[in-house]
């Protein structure tokens, strides 16, 4: 009998201390978004093109992106989230703290200690496509050369249609976005 209460008492105090702990840990924090302003540029005048680019401005903006935990294991090595999806802080890999929402240029401006990424695709007939990502940030009222990635090829035995060479661009892009 003795046992039995000092096994209560003991399983009692750890219970006690779990929830004071639980009361006073503080609540998950979300990681903040940061704004990325992005132009698509083609050198090209071909149907492909302007395929490519139409799908990398319009699909680009439709959500926000960061490296995981878990997605930085595997390529493309970001996830993509709903543009009001919440992101917990600790869930990103580190150093990565920020949640980059990509926000076409047109009429916008970077703030101080925003980005610019310009992206460009190079396609000329009968060669391989590449394309090129460039990215600056926005210092005392000019862009500060941030990264640049030299221009990379996709080799035609990686798609066979231009919607597969678009989504393609876009993992490759966006992943070079975090730069």
């Amino acid at each position: 009998m003795i046992r039995s209460d000092f096994l209560t008492q003991k399983l009692f105090l750890i219970l006690l201390c779990a929830m004071v702990a639980g009361c006073n840990s503080k609540p998950q924090e979300y990681a903040p978004d940061r704004n990325y302003y992005f132009t698509v540029k083609s050198n090209s005048l071909s149907e492909t093109s302007a395929v490519v680019k139409k799908y990398l401005e319009t699909t680009i903006p439709a959500f926000k992106y960061t490296i995981t935990n878990a997605s930085g294991i595997q390529w493309p090595y970001y996830k993509a989230y709903e543009l009001d999806e919440k992101v917990h802080r600790d869930s990103l890999a580190i150093p990565h703290t920020i949640i980059h929402r990509m926000i076409p240029l047109e009429n916008n401006k970077p703030s101080e200690g925003e980005f610019l990424v310009q992206i460009e695709i190079f396609e000329e007939p009968d060669t391989i496509p590449n394309y090129s990502v460039t990215i600056f940030r926005q210092t005392n009222n000019q862009r500060q050369l941030s990264a640049s990635t030299g221009i990379h090829y996709i080799h035609p035995s990686e798609y066979r249609t231009s919607d597969q060479l678009a989504d393609l661009l876009l993992k490759n892009i966006v992943r070079y976005s975090f730069k």
